[in-house]
This record gives C-alpha cells, structure tokens and sequence, in this order.
C-alpha cells in the first residue's frame, strides 16, 4: 500500500469524510443487489447481528476500508477488511470477478454522490481511483486463496471419504 493521503487533496478528503455515512450505505446498497432480492432484502432489513453475520460482516468491513482509502490505507487492516468480505463472497456462488466488484462499485458511487462537487469544484477523485485499483489487486488475491482453501477441503475430504470406504470394504490402500 502507498503511504498517507498524499494522492487525496484535502478538499476532496473532507467532503469524503462528510458524506461517509451516505457513501457507505449506497455501497452497501450496490453489494447487496450482486444478491438474489430475497437474500438482499434479509440482509438489509436485518439488523441483529447475530440472525445477519453476512450482513454485520459485508458493513463493518466496508467501514473500516473506507477509512483505510481515507487515511494511510496500513496494509494489515487493508487485509483484514477485504479478507473478512472476500472469504463471504468466494464461498457463494460469485465469478471471482463478481466477488471482487465491490470495490469498483465505491467508484460509481463516489461519481455519483460527490457530481455537484466534481462539476463545481473540479473535485478529483484521481487519487481514490489509485487507491481503489490497489484494493482490487489485492482482493483478487485474497479471493484466489479463499478459494484455494476451498479447494484443499474438498481433495481431503474425498481422501477422508475414499479411505472409509476403503476401510468399509476391508482393503488396506494408502492415499498421499
């Protein structure tokens, strides 16, 4: 990760930090329309977060991103809010383009809620889109060893499987 706020100009980074609030929930709001309605539905309307984990999970590691691209994006909290959102997505039925597409929607949505800004200002947003870039690198390896864990489970449990029926039929084969 690249050092401090030295990409984000102060005016940009204060009206970020004003409008966090509206910007997370439109995030939010496009991660949850990459779900089928009755699954987005629950997840929004949900608010304990014991009944909605996903949901509790996919939000908080939005938050805490946002203030990592705001601030000086440390690398370990970096990983660990992309990591806590990618392992939910490499599990469900996502293309690993679907499950890391999240981060390029934070751009549409910054265009979107920041255009009178942009258009009066000269607001650049150039800085973020940097940032933003770098998360989706690092989410896509993220989500490649998910996936990778993934699949290691699998070759051991029909290792697992394939001996106990081995052991079933009385035949002594040792697998790798």
């Amino acid at each position: 990760m690249k050092d401090g706020r030295n990409n984000i100009l102060p005016d940009t980074h204060e009206i970020l930090t004003q409008r966090k609030s509206a910007i997370l929930q439109k995030w939010y709001q496009r991660i949850l329309n990459s779900y089928p309605a009755e699954t987005a539905r629950f997840l929004r309307e949900e608010q304990d977060p014991f009944a909605n984990p996903v949901g509790t999970t996919i939000y908080h590691g939005l938050e805490g991103l946002y203030e990592e691209i705001l601030a000086k994006m440390d690398a370990g909290k970096v990983r660990d809010y992309l990591d806590s959102i990618i392992r939910i997505r490499a599990v469900q039925d996502f293309s690993p383009s679907q499950a890391v597409a999240f981060i390029f929607q934070l751009k549409h949505v910054l265009k979107e809620e920041l255009a009178g800004e942009i258009q009066e200002k000269g607001l650049s947003l150039e800085g973020l889109e940097a940032r933003l870039e770098e998360l989706a690198l690092l989410a896509f390896d993220i989500y490649m060893q998910c996936r990778e864990q993934l699949w290691e489970i699998k070759v051991e449990e029909i290792k697992n499987r394939t001996t106990r029926l081995l052991q079933r039929a009385n035949l002594n084969i040792n697998l790798p």
